[in-house]
């Protein structure tokens, strides 16, 4: 059996994507989803935690998120997580990825307005 490396994340976009692209002209746009966690501790006092997930996008996925995304939209990526090590690409941060097969808007609180390219 194959094994699974597959991830979910539902947050709020801390900044703009920005679009990049690599020495071969491959397009890539990394996004920071912050997700937040709402509880009470033993004593009844709210508490929360806030973590913020780095995503890595490509091609035209990429692009698409670098062109319809906004900081502040609610959203969810699924991917996969990769470590990457700082020595491994130049002028990239090193940590856990998750790279996006799929990035979506959430409609928890707001409805999608589709804009007609006509």
């Amino acid at each position: 059996m194959d094994d699974l490396n597959r991830i979910f994340v539902l947050g709020n976009l801390t900044k703009d994507p920005e679009l990049c692209y690599t020495q071969e002209e491959k397009p890539y746009a990394e996004l920071t989803i912050a997700t937040n966690q709402y509880w009470k501790d033993s004593s009844g006092q709210d508490r929360d935690s806030v973590e913020f997930i780095r995503v890595t996008c490509w091609n035209r996925l990429a692009e698409n998120c670098a062109s319809s995304l906004h900081k502040g939209e609610r959203i969810m990526a699924a991917g996969h997580i990769r470590f990457r090590s700082k020595k491994e690409e130049e002028n990239q941060k090193g940590g856990i990825f998750l790279i996006a097969d799929a990035v979506a808007a959430s409609l928890e609180f707001n409805r999608l307005v589709v804009a007609s390219n006509q």
